[in-house]
């Protein structure tokens, strides 16, 4: 009886950790994603004068 009141006790933290990990490999997955979406347009504008149906796919991956 006592093992399974430990793991009650534990249970919340190991999940409050997973979700902070969880979050925090999101957070830079996705600021990935902005950066290399951001440089891609910045390229794409800097170098040729594109239309917005070139950008758009580009704004969508």
């Amino acid at each position: 009886m006592p093992s399974r009141h430990r793991t009650h006790i534990h249970k919340p933290y190991i999940r409050e950790t997973l979700i902070k990990l969880y979050h925090r490999q999101t957070l830079q997955y996705s600021y990935k994603i902005m950066h290399a979406t951001f440089s891609r347009i910045l390229c794409t504008v800097h170098h040729t004068p594109y239309t917005i149906h070139h950008i758009l796919p580009v704004l969508l991956l």
